[in-house]
C-alpha cells in the first residue's frame, strides 16, 4: 500500500509540473491527490516503522541494563505507543463520523474515506505493537533458556 502511495504522488506531482509547465494547461486536482497520498503513506509508514523497529528511539540507558530491565522497558514504551493509537483509533473514528457529509474541493470525494486513514493505520500499528511485544517476550524466552542451558 505503501509502495502504491509513493508511486501514485509521484505520478500526480509529475503530471502536474508536466501539464503545467510544458503544456500551459494545469491541472487542477493532482495537488489535491498528492496531498492525500502523502498523508496516507506518512500514516501507513509509521505502522511500518513500528514493525521494523525504525523509529527514532534514545536507547543509551536502556542498553546499559540486564536483560531483565530491558524488556520492562521496551514492554512499558510499547504499552505507551499501543495506548497513543488506541486513542488515534477511537478519536480518527469521530472525525471520520462527523465528515460524512463534508466533500473535497477538487476531487470531489468524500471525506470521510480520508479521513478514516486516521482509524485503519491507528488499528495496524496497534497490531504491529501487539506482535512487537509478543516478540520481544518470546526472544526474551529464549535468550534466558539458552543461558540457561549453556551454564
Amino acid at each position: 500500500m505503501l509502495v502504491i502511495a509513493m508511486i501514485g504522488m509521484v505520478v500526480c506531482v509529475f503530471c502536474q509540473v508536466l501539464f503545467r509547465y510544458v503544456l500551459k494547461l494545469p491541472l487542477f486536482w493532482t495537488e489535491e491527490a498528492a496531498r492525500f497520498l502523502m498523508v496516507f503513506a506518512v500514516y501507513i509508514g509509521c505502522s511500518m516503522g513500528i514493525r521494523r523497529d525504525s523509529h527514532l528511539g534514545f536507547t543509551f540507558l536502556r542498553d546499559h541494563c540486564s536483560e531483565p530491565v530491558q524488556l520492562l522497558m521496551k514492554t512499558v514504551a510499547n504499552i505507551g505507543i499501543f495506548a497513543l493509537n488506541v486513542y488515534i483509533v477511537y478519536y480518527g473514528m469521530n472525525v471520520v463520523l462527523r465528515n460524512t457529509y463534508q466533500i473535497s474541493p477538487a476531487l470531489q470525494m468524500p471525506m470521510w474515506i480520508i479521513y478514516a486513514i486516521l482509524p485503519f493505520a491507528g488499528f495496524l500499528a496497534c497490531l504491529q505493537v501487539i506482535e512487537k511485544i509478543i516478540d520481544d517476550f518470546a526472544d526474551h524466552k529464549k535468550k534466558t533458556e539458552k543461558g540457561g542451558a549453556a551454564a
